[in-house]
């Protein structure tokens, strides 16, 4: 079954990712990551990657 393409702003230009897709600008600035539904800022994906490694980290 084929996934249904991303829907990305015009002037926007996207990469896949395993489960998402990397939004970048028109001058090739990476913007958000989109995974389903929801769309991350740099900001929230980065703090959301932090917290699942404190996760694992503190698993050990």
């Amino acid at each position: 079954m084929k996934r249904p393409e991303a829907k990305v702003k015009e002037g926007t230009r996207h990469s896949r990712a395993p489960g998402g897709a990397i939004n970048f600008d028109k001058s090739g600035t990476f913007t958000s990551v989109q995974q389903g539904d929801k769309t991350y800022s740099i900001e929230d994906w980065n703090k959301s990657m932090s917290d699942k490694f404190d996760q694992q980290k503190g698993g050990e």
